[in-house]
């Protein structure tokens, strides 16, 4: 065993603890990206050596699977160069081929040296030489025993241009790679980012295509668990609700206990109201608050219930759905909001009175809110509705 070699089995452990400590609920997040860091350095050093060219490739990608591990554990802003860095490394990984020709040659080298050292008579030199050749014999067969890493290397650097937007250069990538993966989970991640890829974008033929590629090979399997709900969003952003509502609904039968299950449930209500199924809409939304979700999920279905009671003109029951929203999700953006909400639906009601106020308040407790504008326009016509035509048609004037 080498020093190099052993250096390598080290930062495969610092780099394995590194993960364990990152992707647990309760880890040692800073001793996580610490131990990463550390694993990295000795990698470097590997390939700086350049002592053991097999080893160095094998360096090569794992500091590749280091630097994308710490990129998705690093502030959004920071990422870039550590996408980069991790894509270099990536690039870097040499064809089994090329590793073996030279391993080869190395092995080769060693039958003059040995000659030499013969007619030289140091016995202890070919001594050496004969044990330094028994053991780049063995590397040359486990060199020959691997599977080439080049295709994994471009996957993973399919993935990071995909994590760091560069959707259709990862595309471009993963394209050029596919017919040379071999294992079914390579195969998989192919599919999923190139199809996320095209989500992401908008682009929903081909993304459609790619979704029904992936179901028919991989269904049910964790990677692609948030496949079907960003691909019904895309198709809800573009008016295509029917569409939507399909996904999310797949989402909910493939991944029922997953972890966006709520939000599927949620956004399935959005696409029903887009289609004006406000019966159905309402049934979504109770029954999404009925199995006690997140907060920011349960915030959507409860201001989406107070909505629809809104659109439909049911006055009475959408203030007491807004009012619900205010006290069990205080500090939301929907609960911010839900007092101008209450407040027109008083006005509708025909108690401007009642309205003027509530809309002065809001007014007054919200300077930037967006609905100022609306609010403003609305306190001016009750003001006037109530007989303070001056002081409404000041206010409708700013």
């Amino acid at each position: 065993v080498t020093f190099d070699s052993s250096e390598d089995l080290l930062a495969l452990t610092l780099a394995t603890q590194g993960v364990e400590a990152l992707t647990k609920d309760c880890g040692d997040k800073e001793s996580g990206l610490a131990n990463l860091q550390e694993a990295e350095e000795i990698l470097r050093g590997i390939i700086a050596g350049k002592k053991d060219l097999a080893l160095v490739n094998d360096a090569n990608f794992q500091l590749g699977e280091i630097l994308s591990m710490r990129a998705a554990f690093t502030p959004e802003a920071d990422r870039q160069p550590i996408y980069e860095q991790a894509a270099a490394a990536y690039m870097a990984v040499l064809p089994k081929e090329t590793i073996v020709a030279m391993q080869d040659e190395k092995v080769k080298s060693f039958a003059a040296r040995k000659r030499a050292a013969l007619a030289a008579r140091d016995i202890a030199l070919k001594k050496r030489l004969d044990l330094e050749n028994e053991r780049e014999l063995r590397k040359l067969a486990e060199v020959g025993a691997k599977p080439d890493q080049t295709a994994p290397a471009l996957l993973k650097l399919g993935e990071i241009l995909f994590n760091a937007g560069k959707y259709n250069s990862s595309r471009v990538v993963l394209n050029h790679v596919s017919p040379f993966l071999s294992t079914p989970d390579e195969k998989m991640r192919a599919v999923y980012f190139r199809t996320m890829g095209y989500a992401v974008q908008g682009a929903a033929e081909p993304a459609a295509k790619g979704y029904e590629g992936f179901q028919a090979e991989f269904k049910g399997k964790p990677l692609a668990e948030n496949l079907p709900f960003v691909i019904g969003n895309m198709f809800l952003s573009q008016g295509d609700s029917e569409s939507a509502i399909r996904y999310f609904d797949e989402s909910l039968q493939i991944y029922p206990q997953g972890r966006l299950a709520g939000l599927s449930v949620a956004q399935k209500a959005q696409a029903q109201v887009g289609l004006k199924q406000y019966e159905e809409a309402l049934k979504t939304f109770t029954d999404c608050l009925a199995n006690n979700p997140t907060p920011e999920v349960g915030v959507v279905a409860q201001s989406g219930i107070a909505n629809i009671h809104r659109d439909t003109a049911n006055w009475d029951a959408a203030i007491a759905a807004y009012q619900e929203t205010i006290s069990k999700y205080p500090g939301t953006p929907q609960a911010t909001d839900a007092p101008y909400w209450i407040a027109v639906c008083t006005q509708q009601k025909g108690d401007n009175a009642a309205a003027a106020d509530q809309l002065a308040k809001f007014i007054s407790e919200n300077p930037g809110n967006a609905l100022i504008p609306l609010a403003t326009f609305a306190l001016g016509n009750a003001q006037v509705a109530t007989g303070k035509k001056d002081e409404g048609l000041a206010t409708l004037a700013k």
